[in-house]
């Protein structure tokens, strides 16, 4: 983990413990705790404890943060969205160092939030407020904090305040409108992002094919999960991810290699009845192996791609 994603961690545990206080099982052992991280210089603890001070939105998100930040994020302390490699969830993978001049990468990052956001705007369309809001809250700390170097490195406007906004309006169980509007703002956000993704040699098809690949295979690795019986989250992250790969496969569709747009859209009509829009897993699962080699041919005609 790296010393800045380290400080930003350690600063919302410990904004969390100054205004909740017994924040689950950890709030009162934070509350004893100085806001300062041994191998931190003066300065950054400083930084910490001035954030925590005074902590920005609505307590509820800033709480709800703290929580899956305390739990690991998503991953579960298996790899996480932002994690150094590891787990068997699709939840693995960004790599914010390599995020900074690969555009596969920094794409990736971009259409995991944005996963993440179209995924908890449909849970709250379906009245699980809470399960959108937290959707919302997950990217923040697993994703978005990792690549602000890769960010300010591009030029691209912070819109992490935007992505707070979100979860403050839903975790009050604000009007679906309003919400909306909300996550409009963040996927508009990270629209302009992405046109300040870095350079590379590689054609444009080539790069999102490349991207859409790799929101495939997530998908697919979370429907193992799915299939197992793990908890709704493992579905509404692939619901996600199958959202964003059609997302961008249908911005890019024209450009896209023939053979791969053909095994594209096979594997996303068999992803959709996986991930049916009822946003409730089906009766009778699929079987992931065979999502799992699907995911395997589009991933191996994007790689041959030039």
């Amino acid at each position: 983990m790296t010393p800045w994603r380290r400080r930003r961690l350690w600063t919302s545990l410990g904004a969390a413990a100054l205004i909740t206080p017994g924040l689950a099982t950890g709030g009162m052992a934070m509350a004893d705790k100085p806001l300062s991280e041994p191998g931190l210089s003066t300065a950054a603890n400083q930084d910490a404890v001035e954030h925590a001070h005074n902590p920005r939105g609505d307590d509820l998100t800033r709480t709800a943060y703290a929580s899956v930040v305390q739990q690991g994020g998503e991953g579960g302390g298996e790899g996480g969205e932002g994690g150094e490699g590891g787990g068997e969830g699709g939840e693995s993978g960004v790599d914010p160092v390599a995020a900074q001049h690969d555009p596969v990468v920094y794409l990736t990052a971009l259409d995991v939030i944005r996963a993440h956001y179209l995924a908890g705007l449909a849970a709250y369309r379906a009245e699980d407020h809470q399960a959108g809001a937290e959707m919302f809250v997950h990217p923040i700390s697993e994703v978005y904090y990792d690549l602000e170097a890769a960010f300010k490195a591009q030029g691209v406007d912070p819109f992490v305040e935007a992505m707070f906004k979100a979860g403050d309006l839903a975790f009050a169980g604000k009007p679906t409108q309003k919400v909306e509007a909300a996550v409009k703002t963040v996927l508009a956000a990270t629209d302009a992002a992405a046109k300040k993704a870095p350079r590379a040699n590689h054609s444009t098809a080539a790069i999102e094919a490349a991207v859409i690949a790799d929101m495939v295979d997530r998908a697919a690795l979370q429907y193992r999960l799915v299939a197992a019986g793990d908890n709704k989250d493992a579905w509404l992250d692939g619901y996600g991810y199958l959202k964003a790969a059609q997302r961008r496969a249908d911005l890019i569709r024209e450009q896209l290699d023939p053979r791969f747009r053909d095994a594209l859209d096979e594997t996303l009509a068999l992803f959709s009845s996986a991930y049916p829009e009822s946003l409730k897993p089906a009766d009778k699962a699929l079987d992931p192996g065979l999502l799992l080699a699907k995911a395997g041919r589009v991933s191996l005609l994007a790689s041959g791609l030039q």
